[in-house]
């Protein structure tokens, strides 16, 4: 994924945002925002940076079933390479522990909660380039996927590939309120 060599001008205040529980200091510390033009216009705009902290690409997220369904739920680049980003890490690699999750707004709702070293896989599946990055970082994970048949499915083929390399913890969400990903916990929960 190569650098971005321009920033998309995002409108910050949304009510969408507030609508799924973020802060507007969340909001700012991501750099979410709609996008008022362009291949992303009308979608809420996610920034994501490669490990060194360059702007590689923007996820369009959709407002709207209808907006959902004709362009997807997350529009992404065509040439955007996601299983060669693990989103945050940039912020997080300071810290020994790495919470991974796997979307965004899992990501946004954890690092809101007090856990700036969390990153979102964006999906279920960790690239080698990922285990990679945690295993030359971080002393311990703690998995946190949906509790979904393929957050399941991704929790166990992530321990099999760890678990005799680093210290692995698993949290599961069964018996929260209802919730079966961490976007849906409120902050006392996490």
């Amino acid at each position: 994924n190569k650098p971005l060599a321009f920033e998309l001008h995002l409108v910050a205040k949304h009510p969408y945002f507030e609508q799924r529980g973020l802060a507007p200091e969340t909001v700012n510390h991501f750099g979410l925002g709609l996008a008022e033009k362009g291949l992303m216009r009308g979608r809420i705009c996610v920034p994501i940076h490669d490990h060194l902290g360059n702007l590689v690409a923007y996820a369009g997220r959709a407002l709207d079933a209808k907006s959902a369904e004709e362009g997807g739920k997350y529009k992404l680049p065509a040439n955007f390479h996601k299983m060669q980003v693990l989103y945050n890490y940039h912020r997080a690699k300071d810290f020994p522990t790495v919470i991974i999750v796997e979307g965004f707004f899992d990501c946004f709702k954890v690092h809101q909660a007090g856990f700036p070293n969390v990153c979102a896989l964006m999906g279920t599946a960790m690239s080698d380039f990922h285990a990679g990055l945690i295993l030359k970082t971080f002393t311990q994970v703690v998995l946190m996927l949906d509790n979904d048949p393929a957050g399941k499915r991704g929790t166990r083929d992530i321990l099999n590939r760890l678990y005799d390399k680093i210290f692995v913890r698993v949290v599961r969400l069964e018996g929260f309120n209802g919730a079966s990903q961490p976007d849906q916990l409120s902050e006392r929960e996490l």
